[in-house]
């Protein structure tokens, strides 16, 4: 689901990908997230680091979060998925790529990969 969910937003226009409010962006974790409260450090590693999702066994931990990392950047998720979003949920939509890109890095400080 949430590889599709990216297939359609990075390959479609805006025409074919409905309005999104915030719990229909395809956050990186298992459950759903209706505010940027439920975006949770435990549920963001335990998704992106299991081995048991399909494709994580071929990468390593640092690649699987850097990939992330390139999706929710404030500058990619506003180019590419705030188009998508409803005005009204947008500073929210925001916020919560935010919150994923801190909680990304931190993730990557845990492993050893910290990035210049």
């Amino acid at each position: 689901m949430y590889e599709r969910r990216w297939a359609a937003i990075k390959h479609e226009s805006t025409e074919t990908v409905p309005t999104l409010t915030f719990d229909m962006i395809p956050w990186p974790q298992a459950r759903d997230a209706y505010t940027v409260d439920d975006l949770c450090e435990d549920h963001i590693r335990h998704f992106l680091l299991s081995t048991r999702r399909p494709g994580n066994h071929a990468k390593n931990a640092k690649e699987r979060l850097r990939r992330e990392l390139l999706l929710f950047h404030p500058d990619k998720f506003n180019a590419r998925v705030l188009p998508y979003v409803e005005e009204v949920n947008w500073a929210q939509a925001v916020e919560g790529a935010v919150r994923v890109t801190v909680i990304l890095h931190s993730l990557l400080q845990t492993i050893g990969g910290r990035r210049a």
